[in-house]
């Protein structure tokens, strides 16, 4: 698989520069350089969605019992 990605690639960087000549070095480099920004976005992401992922479970978790104990509370009332 990662052999198409570098043929693919490798034509489109061709096709590329047959169009826009040197300048496809310099939009090259910035794809390069803003990789490892991404990369420690991405990571930032994840924990964020993880941390909003405990607190919506607590909070589930609470809802739960409070709607349990409604439940049995309304069940001695009859």
């Amino acid at each position: 698989m990662y052999v198409y990605v570098a043929v693919q690639a490798s034509i489109s960087l061709y096709l590329l520069y047959g169009l826009v000549g040197n300048s496809m070095f310099a939009g090259l480099a910035v794809l390069v350089l803003s990789a490892p920004i991404t990369v420690v976005m991405c990571k930032f992401a994840h924990r964020f969605r993880n941390a909003c992922m405990k607190a919506k479970d607590k909070r589930i978790k609470v809802v739960n019992e409070t709607l349990n104990a409604i439940k049995v509370g309304s069940q001695y009332s009859h």
